[in-house]
């Protein structure tokens, strides 16, 4: 099948490795473009490692983009891991739509931080869910949904639990070693 991946960094990469490895034909890779100064993306970097077409649009609604989409004549469109707006008249170019990657159980949990959340939480379960996206965030028909289970992490559920095994704190840090590390991580940055 001819297809177009839009996304970017490592769930992108991922996606983009997986279709090749089925061997099918990836006619070109949309990714944001990179901020000045930041690490390049990973998916754009795989692409063109593998000799795939990139295409970086400051918009996906450009109509710029929808025409490189278009000239592609691409069968399907597949997102994973997109920050940027993609609206309907670009997912509807591809001849059979465009379907999108989700690192987590829709409807739970939406948005950039789907893949943190389940792990924070101590969700017993996570998965992926594959979706035809619509214009919100994230929602859209489900096409397909794969649960499996979660090993329990250090968050907020865990902390307990592990405090009473007596784990040592960090020097200067009260409490056990992984609530330190969890109060680190979930303090906000002071500007």
């Amino acid at each position: 099948m001819k297809i177009a991946i839009i996304g970017q960094q490592d769930f992108g990469k991922a996606v983009l490795e997986a279709f090749l490895a089925r061997q099918d034909q990836v006619a070109g890779v949309f990714c944001a473009p990179e901020k000045a100064g930041g690490r390049p993306d990973a998916l754009k970097v795989a692409a063109q490692e593998k000799g795939v077409r990139v295409f970086q649009f400051a918009s996906l609604k450009s109509d710029d983009a929808k025409k490189a989409l278009q000239d592609l004549g691409v069968e399907l469109g597949v997102m994973a891991f997109v920050l940027q707006f993609a609206p309907q008249d670009f997912v509807n170019i591809p001849k059979h739509g465009t379907i999108q990657y989700h690192p987590s159980l829709l409807p739970k949990y939406r948005g950039p931080s789907s893949i943190n959340w389940p792990i924070i939480r101590g969700d017993a379960k996570t998965g992926l869910t594959i979706f035809r996206p619509t214009e919100g965030l994230d929602e859209g028909p489900v096409v397909l949904q794969k649960e499996c289970a979660q090993r329990p992490a250090y968050g907020a559920r865990k902390a307990p639990e592990q405090c009473e095994r007596g784990n040592r704190a960090p020097r200067g840090s009260s409490g056990c070693a992984p609530c330190a590390r969890w109060h680190i991580r979930s303090r906000p940055r002071s500007s």
